[in-house]
């Protein structure tokens, strides 16, 4: 490990302990050291020098440049030139050149001195076009748009032109794209790209970062209240509050992207966009500073226009195809070996149960978390749920947080139940499953099609919950493989997709969605964002919900105004009341 200038102290502590006390491992430059190579905090201090906070995995080889005192804006990090290669979010491979990035989101207070300096009747600041439908907006008239709960000009979270009290250091929220850029030019900075924000954000980390950050379903925190730090010592990019980007991600929407406190976790490593009015309770804001802005390629700052894939020009196989297609999920119905691996009955809703059963090929056992509702009586309805490829990310299910997806489900009195499937959590596959060849991805759908069968083989089991009232709720991942396993096991009575479409990649044909589609027939419910750009409302979503085999009146898509994550606030009563529709109410 070097340094420069050299003879600066280095100190460690693991990743996920932020509470543990730095380690010295000595003066620069250390040799020959042994540390197990895992996720760890560096620290860098040295006379004279900023201190410097990092993280990253163990290389046999580092070198950090350190800045002197005064060189570095306060309240930010700097982020070192590169080519960004392409990340989880999928954003075109560009030159950046080094920046600052802002330690924490913009705060209520940061935000109140852009209030207080007129920030709302100065023209100067709104530099950017105000176009909404195509048409551009007179700056006057939009800006009179941007109002706090009594009026005043400010947030839309905001009281009498201030925040509540008592939260100065949390994040502002409940601001357009308009206002996030005119706070920054107030500020001397600018929204970053959204290649800026995705190198300093290092979704890449995921699942280090995610355990350690704001996805709570509470609320919004004081900045820096969660330890989860990326790569560059940024604090709460991912959850806490969306961050304005940038780039246009297509009409009439910018990037919005870290995802928010009450959306799933997944968020924090997809592309979402909103309308740049879209004045969210969740919209907040970080800036950066570029150290050379006259040399920024135009391509950073460029629209980035999500992928295509004309649905319109293809056609689902035959029946007879499908029909040799749907033998491959089939499996024989071994003994399930079923256990009762642990329980908790401290929840005053709900009592969880870990339960393990012999998955259906390989000798493998699985897992699945049950959620029993404690106000209702059994025998119960049952959802199950499939969830966002962030679970591929994460390296144990011990201490998953249940989001309000869904709390509300086990609120309302039905069961929940949440099977860990192959390729997620403990049994990870070692790398992501779009990272698999053709065929062993195949396989790979297969199994978590058979996944969802031994699940609900183990559910027939049980005396306390009714094995013909079982709804699926797919988010995301899940909702995008909805047609497959939908189409495949007629036990599952009600469907409910949320955030997901077809997709761009074209797979091999026995496990393509589109095949699969025409053959759902049980009442299903799409819900979207209308600005989603991971599942394009024209090109993926609506392709999708016209082949759904399910007769019209018993399918339904209904948009908000939202990108890609939608949170359990948003979808709670449309999905509770397609559930009582066709499963019946609960009693």
């Amino acid at each position: 490990m070097e340094t420069a200038p050299a003879s600066a102290d280095i100190y460690i502590k693991e990743y996920k302990k932020p509470d543990s006390a730095w380690r010295l491992l000595g003066k620069s430059p250390v040799k020959g050291i042994r540390l197990p190579k895992v996720y760890l905090r560096w620290q860098y201090r040295a006379e004279g020098y900023e201190v410097m906070e990092l993280a990253a995995p163990l290389r046999s080889k580092m070198k950090v440049a350190l800045l002197k005192i005064g060189q570095l804006p306060a309240g930010m990090v700097l982020v070192s030139g590169r080519r960004t290669a392409a990340t989880l979010t999928g954003f075109p491979s560009v030159t950046l050149g080094d920046y600052f990035i802002d330690r924490h989101e913009v705060s209520n207070r940061q935000f109140k001195e852009f209030v207080d300096h007129g920030g709302y009747a100065k023209g100067d600041y709104w530099k950017q076009a105000l176009v909404k439908d195509g048409k551009t907006r007179r700056w006057a008239e939009a800006v009179a748009d941007f109002r706090d709960t009594t009026g005043k000009p400010g947030p839309a979270t905001w009281t009498n032109g201030t925040y509540p009290a008592g939260q100065e250091e949390y994040p502002v929220t409940g601001v357009c794209w308009f206002e996030a850029a005119a706070y920054a030019e107030f500020a001397g900075k600018r929204l970053p790209s959204a290649s800026h924000w995705s190198a300093a954000a290092q979704s890449d980390a995921f699942g280090s970062i995610v355990p350690l950050s704001n996805f709570s379903g509470k609320g919004l925190v004081r900045a820096g209240s969660y330890q989860g730090m990326s790569a560059v010592g940024a604090y709460d990019m991912a959850g806490n509050a969306r961050e304005w980007c940038w780039n246009e991600a297509g009409p009439d929407s910018r990037f919005l992207l870290g995802g928010g406190w009450s959306d799933p976790d997944y968020t924090f490593a997809m592309r979402n966009a909103a309308s740049p009015f879209d004045r969210s309770t969740l919209n907040g804001l970080r800036c950066i500073k570029l150290l050379a802005p006259d040399t920024l390629p135009k391509e950073v700052d460029a629209a980035i226009v999500p992928e295509t894939r004309d649905y319109s020009k293809e056609t689902p196989v035959s029946d007879e195809s499908f029909q040799v297609f749907r033998s491959l999920f089939s499996y024989d119905k071994t003994p399930l070996d079923a256990r009762l691996d642990s329980s908790n009955d401290t929840n005053p809703d709900w009592r969880e149960e870990k339960v393990s059963f012999h998955a259906a090929y390989g000798n493998e056992r699985m897992g699945a978390l049950m959620y029993l509702p404690k106000k209702t009586l059994p025998p119960y309805q049952t959802v199950v749920f499939f969830p966002g490829s962030g679970a591929q990310n994460i390296k144990s299910s011990e201490g998953l947080r249940i989001d309000l997806r869904a709390e509300f489900v086990l609120r309302h009195g039905r069961a929940f139940v949440y099977p860990i499937y192959k390729g997620t959590y403990e049994r990870r596959l070692g790398t992501n499953s779009w990272e698999l060849g053709e065929r062993a991805y195949r396989d790979f759908v297969v199994q978590l099609s058979q996944d969802l069968g031994r699940t609900l083989d183990y559910l027939e089991t049980r005396s306390d919950l009714q094995s013909d009232k079982i709804g699926y709720l797919g988010v995301s991942w899940g909702a995008a493989i909805g047609p497959v396993l939908l189409a495949v096991e007629n036990r599952v009575k009600v469907g409910v997709l949320v955030g997901g479409g077809f997709d761009t990649g074209k797979g091999l044909p026995e496990i393509e969605p589109i095949n699969f589609a025409p053959r759902v027939t049980i009442p299903t419910l799409m819900l979207n964002g209308r600005y989603d750009f991971r599942f394009p409302l024209e090109s993926l979503q609506k392709p999708m919900f016209r082949l759904l085999g399910t007769p019209p009146e018993r399918k339904r898509h209904k948009l908000y105004d939202a990108g890609h994550g939608l949170s359990g606030d948003q979808i709670s009563k449309d999905v509770l009341d397609w559930l009582d529709k066709y499963l019946g109410p609960v009693k």
